[in-house]
């Protein structure tokens, strides 16, 4: 399948500047220029060679046909029998609000949309869905509710129930939960608050709970510290990818190692593959431009997440990127306005 791109104005990094500060001039002109999150698939060979992969499946909001929707964002995948399921974010213009929506494909190429998986009357993100116990849950955003919620299917892939909150009290976000081999290993959930992105770690017995907070040590500046996709195990190491905030919110993923024992949770940034892991394309991991960096395209701003999965002896990866378009939809510029004007949504 080749990667076609809906007939959206996408500009590149060297065009920000002066045309943001040509618009800034316009009345009402963020509701034309845009930060549109797109979502890619593809099966890399190992991690280092994420950042010059190919991604050849790019699916962006057209995708979905049952709501107005700003981007597509936050991709988590989930294998079931012989199809892949991926769980993302969506803006819906019409409420304000992030929905959860789900698609699913038998070759990582050709996507059917099945619908909203879970809707609530708060803003809802990252999907983090996962198996266990012979039953499928969810971990999703849920900052503005101050809790980090569990949900469990109940007909997979669109039906979910709440089961309770894990933790309460503090805006919470991108929580993301990992389980320790063996039938004694603990679970462990990393988090953040909406007021500081410094990791919070907790570990339990069991995935419900009670969460008990351990110490966390990062050498990670206070920049990039916010997950930003699934923790992974891979050759019998634990890795937590993470999001910088540069010029833009969610320029580029880094990887850091986590170390668990008696010292409690401690990470450290990854030194055997290029660092930024994921980022737009023709940037250097020191935020420079390269020479003969590719045009504008699905991720010319910015990338901030990563789901990788096992799939038999490889893996497949899932992953978002942004670029800066000019959106002449009166639909959405009108549904925006609204917003703005009423305070709709986020």
């Amino acid at each position: 399948m080749s990667l076609t791109l809906p007939a959206r104005r996408r500009l590149n990094r060297e065009q920000l500047s002066p045309l943001s500060r040509l618009l800034s001039r316009l009345p009402l002109s963020r509701l034309l220029l845009r930060h549109e999150y797109m979502i890619a698939l593809g099966r890399p060979c190992g991690l280092p060679g994420l950042r010059e992969h190919p991604w050849r499946t790019v699916l962006t909001r057209d995708l979905v046909t049952d709501a107005v929707a700003e981007y597509i964002a936050d991709p988590f995948l989930l294998r079931r029998g012989n199809a892949f399921y991926l769980y993302f974010e969506v803006l819906n213009l019409s409420t304000g609000w992030g929905e959860l929506s789900v698609a699913h494909s038998s070759d990582l190429e050709h996507w059917s949309y099945d619908g909203v998986a879970l809707r609530e009357r708060c803003h809802l993100s990252y999907p983090y869905v996962f198996e266990h116990g012979g039953e499928t849950y969810m971990v999703p955003e849920t900052s503005e509710r101050a809790t980090v919620s569990l949900y469990r299917a109940t007909a997979f892939p669109l039906g979910w129930e709440k089961v309770g909150d894990l933790l309460a009290g503090e805006a919470f976000v991108d929580t993301s939960l990992f389980h320790e081999d063996g039938p004694d290993g603990q679970w462990w959930l990393v988090t953040s608050t909406a007021h500081s992105a410094r990791p919070r770690v907790y570990c339990a017995a069991g995935l419900r709970g009670p969460w008990t907070p351990v110490p966390a040590q990062s050498d990670a500046d206070p920049t990039r510290l916010r997950s930003a996709g699934r923790i992974f195990r891979l050759g019998g190491q634990w890795y937590r990818p993470v999001q910088r905030q540069g010029q833009v919110y969610g320029e580029d993923v880094w990887l850091y190692r986590i170390e668990l024992g008696a010292h409690g949770y401690r990470e450290t940034l990854v030194q055997e593959v290029p660092q930024p892991l994921l980022g737009p394309p023709g940037v250097s991991a020191a935020g420079s431009p390269l020479s003969g960096a590719p045009p504008p395209g699905w991720n010319a701003v910015g990338m901030h997440h990563l789901d990788l999965q096992p799939d038999g002896d490889d893996f497949v990866a899932a992953v978002d990127g942004k670029s800066l378009i000019l959106d002449a939809s009166p639909r959405r510029a009108l549904l925006r306005l609204r917003n703005k004007l009423f305070r709709i949504g986020r």
